[in-house]
């Protein structure tokens, strides 16, 4: 299992600091055959670029594509159990140790969530990628689920289960970045027992209105 992430120098300090902590916890932690961090300079990477790093040097294997700031923990070995062509594994972070961030949708007594911050896939598996929007640009999880349902490729959130920490301590977030827009997917939250559902929309509306019509997409067996 291959880690795959960004490195970056930030400001300020602290938050570098923290940055530092990640990685090397991820590369210490025994969880991974490989754990490399790709430098994009100044610039916030894409989904797109690491999805064709790992397919150019990893192809075949089981890769796994994280923010900069998420830790995994021994659950992480529970990925290896999801090996499959065609399936992205996109999981909801932990913010603390009570449970997942829960932003996103609740529907028919379900949660969809909003918010993904590490994928999971076998390299060369996954339909082509056009997602150069960067990880800093709000709304750029929903859109990499929305773009995998329509692609046909099967989207899970085993979160419940698989935990992965958010660490990010340092008050440096801006308030100012841009927002993405386009076919908005949201991962059903669940245990390892998925139901392989992902609830999905457009956003923003052609006409305006603020009402979503859902789409459903059904993939787990």
């Amino acid at each position: 299992m291959i880690l795959v992430s960004q490195s970056y120098t930030a400001s300020p300090d602290q938050r570098n600091q923290e940055l530092q902590k990640v990685r090397l916890h991820n590369e210490t932690s025994g969880l991974f055959d490989r754990v490399e961090y790709l430098d994009a300079g100044d610039r916030t990477i894409s989904f797109s670029e690491l999805h064709e790093h790992c397919l150019s040097k990893y192809r075949g294997q089981w890769c796994v594509i994280a923010n900069s700031d998420i830790t995994f923990n021994a659950t992480a070995y529970m990925l290896k159990g999801l090996k499959k062509d065609n399936r992205l594994v996109a999981l909801t972070r932990w913010e603390d140790h009570c449970g997942p961030r829960f932003i996103g949708h609740t529907h028919d007594g379900r949660f969809y969530s909003g918010s993904q911050d590490s994928w999971a896939f076998l390299a060369g598996s996954l339909s082509p990628l056009t997602i150069d929007i960067p990880f800093a640009v709000i709304g750029c999880d929903q859109f990499i689920a929305g773009w995998a349902c329509l692609g046909g490729v099967e989207v899970i959130n085993p979160a419940m289960t698989i935990k992965t920490t958010h660490v990010h301590a340092v008050d440096d977030r801006p308030f100012d970045r841009p927002a993405a827009a386009g076919f908005f997917g949201y991962p059903h939250l669940t245990t390892m027992n998925t139901s392989g559902d992902v609830m999905c929309h457009q956003w923003p509306r052609e006409d305006g209105e603020w009402e979503y019509e859902w789409q459903l997409y059904r993939f787990a067996k």
